[in-house]
């Protein structure tokens, strides 16, 4: 074979690495978003699953809590937002 087929076979290996490359990775993205979306519909069915009186008594159960973490938050979210305004 001569030096340029050589560098034409070459260049199309590589050129067949590299979508091959992006193909995969173009699966391995959507494999992962649907991993995420699954696991997530699974947290939601088992929510759902609860009882009225079960999710009652957990929304009292921390809604101290909650208070307390939004009375903590909100005093550095709105000093933080005035100082981003006057950036």
């Amino acid at each position: 074979m001569n030096a340029k087929l050589v560098d034409s076979l070459a260049k199309i290996i590589q050129t067949l690495t590299v979508l091959e490359r992006r193909e995969l990775d173009t699966k391995l993205s959507t494999l992962s978003q649907n991993s995420k979306f699954t696991e997530q519909s699974n947290r939601f069915q088992q929510w759902n699953k609860i009882s009225d009186a079960d999710a009652a008594a957990l929304k009292a159960e921390f809604a101290q809590e909650d208070i307390i973490y939004a009375e903590t938050i909100l005093p550095e979210y709105s000093a933080n937002l005035k100082q981003q305004d006057y950036s």
